[in-house]
């Protein structure tokens, strides 16, 4: 068995499986080659790809369909950390293991704040001034594009839906909802062409949509870990969020991809050997002023402000950027803590820390670093 397939991260991939009788186990050996990513010049002869053996070894695979093609979800092993760098020599090496040394790091580098967005994903500062974000505006654009156009495919999608109910015998109630029971009556109806079209059109359309947004989450966090030695990020509870939350605001939520941004920063500093630190989630990162001489608290704030002016200095702040300028000082104030307890073995390369007041006074009795250390304040 052999062919060509589509892997998430690897492009096309040329998977050859071992014959095996259907008695043998499904997880025998497998190679993976991958042909090379170079560009093409303009005069240059065209070239058979020189296929490369891949260090790991591939323990299972499963095949999906999704939005019209196939893909490959490979559960790869015992693969060299090594392997997984693209581009080595991109990421900064820093000369200091600590970033609050004044000596080894007089100019305060190396260390960034992200703070989750619903319009942008997450927005970052890397010097407490200025910011950037996980989705541009190019790609907000498109993103805009897409959900216009795959709206309009929905309704065509949901009239001939309708459709295909009446003709099953299953008629809405007076609040719009179905009868209890009346889904294996609905499916005994088999679906028109033209709804089976405009499927394959709304989901080819979210495949895209989804591919567009991982692409630009993995740029940001790989771009963002390559140049930071630190990462202050802040403590979210998607869950608890969602059940507290209306329901327009759980939908941006969940499309600003903020669980995924997270994760990619935990296996992307173990990978580049940075320290991800997590601020207390009570921290007021957006309800506090981010000057420095006043950090005045906004009670006031709600939802709905996406900007304000701060009461007591009449500075005007950004939500967001205002939400990252103070995960910035607090990560900041969070290591300056940890360096004067003697707790730089905290701070080890790879290493998550979870970070609070709380957690920081039970620094010195904990000897499980540099693990993850879960804050339970």
């Amino acid at each position: 068995m052999a062919g060509t397939l589509k892997v998430a991260g690897l492009g096309q991939v040329r998977v050859g499986i071992h014959d095996f009788d259907k008695s043998e186990a499904t997880n025998d050996p497998a190679l993976c080659e991958t042909g090379s990513n170079r560009a093409k010049k303009p005069n240059e002869p065209k070239k058979p790809p020189q296929p490369r053996l891949l260090a790991g070894e591939i323990t299972q695979f499963t095949l999906r369909e999704q939005g019209g093609s196939w893909w490959v979800a490979v559960i790869w092993v015992n693969r060299p950390v090594d392997s997984l760098l693209r581009c080595p020599k991109k990421t900064v090496q820093f000369d200091f293991d600590d970033p609050t040394d004044r000596v080894t790091n007089p100019g305060r580098i190396g260390v960034a704040a992200l703070d989750a967005s619903v319009k942008h994903g997450a927005v970052a500062t890397s010097d407490g001034q200025t910011t950037s974000v996980v989705f541009p505006a190019a790609v907000r654009a498109k993103s805009d594009a897409a959900h216009v156009k795959g709206a309009k495919y929905q309704r065509i999608q949901a009239r001939l839906q309708d459709a295909r109910m009446a003709q099953a015998g299953v008629v809405r109630g007076p609040d719009g909802k179905l009868p209890k029971g009346c889904g294996p009556q609905i499916r005994a109806v088999p679906k028109s062409n033209n709804l089976l079209k405009v499927e394959a059109k709304v989901a080819k359309l979210s495949l895209h949509e989804l591919f567009r947004r991982r692409d630009a989450i993995h740029k940001f966090t790989t771009e963002l870990v390559r140049q930071h030695h630190t990462i202050v990020v802040e403590t979210l509870i998607l869950v608890e969020m969602a059940k507290s939350l209306n329901r327009g605001f759980r939908r941006r939520m969940h499309e600003a991809c903020m669980g995924e941004i997270i994760s990619q920063l935990i296996y992307k500093c173990a990978w580049h050997n940075r320290t991800l630190l997590f601020v207390g989630k009570w921290f007021p990162s957006s309800k506090r002023c981010s000057n420095a001489a006043c950090h005045k608290k906004n009670i006031q704030l709600t939802l709905s402000d996406r900007s304000w002016v701060c009461p007591s200095c009449h500075m005007e702040h950004e939500r967001d950027a205002n939400a990252a300028f103070n995960l910035w000082q607090e990560g900041w104030r969070l290591l300056e803590e940890l360096s004067s307890q003697g707790s730089t073995g905290m701070l080890a390369a790879g290493s998550v820390v979870r970070g609070s007041q709380a957690w920081l006074d039970r620094v010195n009795r904990s000897a499980s670093f540099p693990a993850v250390a879960q804050a339970r304040d």
